[in-house]
C-alpha cells in the first residue's frame, strides 16, 4: 500500500507516547520532530499531519473504551 508507511511511522510514534492519569497523552509536535531526527525519517508537512489525524482517532477510541 502507498500510505503504509505512515501507519507504520505511527505505530512507532505511538509506542513511545507518555501517558497521564486519564490515560494516554497525544502524540506532540516536539516528540515528532524527535523521532524524525532520530530515524532520519523525511516527513513533508501533509505526513505530519495524517499522523496526527491518526492519533487523534487511536485517542477517541481508546476514550470511548473507557467511558
Amino acid at each position: 500500500m502507498e500510505l503504509e508507511f505512515l501507519w507504520d511511522y505511527f505505530l512507532e510514534l505511538s509506542s513511545t507516547r507518555l501517558y497521564g492519569h486519564s490515560g494516554p497523552l497525544p502524540i506532540t509536535y516536539q516528540e515528532i520532530l524527535a523521532w524524525r531526527e532520530l530515524s532520519q525519517n523525511v516527513l513533508t508537512s501533509w505526513e505530519v499531519d495524517v499522523i496526527k489525524r491518526l492519533d487523534r482517532i487511536y485517542l477517541k477510541v481508546v476514550s470511548n473504551g473507557r467511558s
